[in-house]
Formats: C-alpha cells, structure tokens, sequence
C-alpha cells in the first residue's frame, strides 16, 4: 500500500501549480483587459509629479496655478532709498 503512493505528494503538488497558475492567468487577463494596471501606475504618479514640480498634492495640470511662482508677489519691505 505505501508503494503504490509513494508519487501521490508530487502529483498533487503539480496539479495544485496548475490550478493556481491557471487562476493567476485568468486574473492577469481580466485585470488588463478592464485597464487597471494604467490607472493603478498612473493615477498616484500624477499627484506624485505635482508634489515634486509644484509643491502640492494635486494632479500636475491642476496645480500648476498654485505654485509659488505663478503667485503674485506683494513686497512688504520698503526700499532704503
């Protein structure tokens, strides 16, 4: 009796391979046919570059208006002349 499973571990443990394969592979289609990867790397980089190009926490176009350059600028010293 213990002769006749001595392979039954390794048979078991490629049949469960190729059922979490198969599932992986199912999920990776549908997930890139619904587009998620581009909005999962591209939503959160484009607060990311207006954090780093305009210094707020908005998408790049949207803050753009907000950063300190495009401020005006009111001077609050007066000139010694």
């Amino acid at each position: 009796m213990v002769k006749s499973q001595s392979g039954q571990a390794s048979v078991e443990f490629i049949l469960i391979a190729v059922v979490m394969v198969s599932i992986s592979i199912g999920i990776f289609k549908a997930l890139r046919a619904n587009n998620v990867f581009p909005t999962m790397v591209s939503g959160p980089s484009d607060y990311l570059r207006g954090m780093v190009e305009n210094g707020v926490w908005k998408p790049y176009q949207q803050g753009k208006a907000l950063h300190p350059s495009h401020l005006g600028r009111k001077v609050a010293i007066k000139p010694s002349n």
